[in-house]
């Protein structure tokens, strides 16, 4: 920011630099966007919808209007375009709502055989974690039964059981793994 004088009396004036300006501006419109969403789109939101949707049903009601004609005693009547857009919109109502009927009813169905699943996925669950677990203690060397031990009493506590029950085995068996490593890769270079 720089200041400079202006006229003899010595009022100082702020000069914004150009990264400062483009920060102010971007804040002002985020803010702007924010409240418009805020309050605004509330109040405008019905409007915004009810206008979308007479924009989308035009042209069907203006096609609609020009061939719908009905003589009657010798003159012709037509249909005004607010009635042929109004049944239309009251059409397209009931067919969003036997669409959401249909829809929320296979949803219930799906629900329920989910549910009724459940149990025999949670066993499956239950198996493939068990599985994991002793494959995982063989990777590790640890004894049967020790991260299932450190996993079922843990909690959100688990750190110190950590620290108690596995450290002492990893570190036990991988410090001769990592000399024995070393002693590969020194072996390998040597050759």
């Amino acid at each position: 920011m720089e200041e400079r004088k202006i006229g003899k009396v010595g009022i100082t004036k702020m000069a914004f630099s150009r990264k400062q300006k483009k920060a102010f501006l971007t804040a002002a419109v985020t803010a702007g966007v924010y409240l418009s969403f805020r309050y605004l789109l509330p109040l405008v939101f019905p409007f915004l919808a009810a206008y979308l949707m007479a924009l989308f049903l035009r042209p069907s009601a203006a096609f609609l209007e020009k061939r719908l004609r009905i003589s009657f005693r010798g003159r012709t009547i037509g249909i005004p375009i607010g009635v042929i857009g109004g049944v239309e919109l009251i059409l397209l109502c009931i067919l969003l709502f036997v669409l959401l009927a249909a829809g929320g009813r296979r949803f219930m169905e799906e629900l329920e055989r989910f549910l009724e699943e459940l149990p025999g996925r949670m066993e499956e669950l239950s198996l493939l974690g068990g599985q994991f677990e002793q494959s995982a203690e063989r990777f590790l060397h640890l004894p049967a039964g020790r991260l299932g031990q450190l996993f079922r009493g843990t909690g959100l506590q688990g750190g110190g059981q950590v620290k108690e029950i596995l450290l002492p085995q990893l570190l036990q068996k991988s410090v001769p793994a990592a000399a024995r490593l070393r002693e590969a890769l020194h072996r390998r270079q040597a050759a």
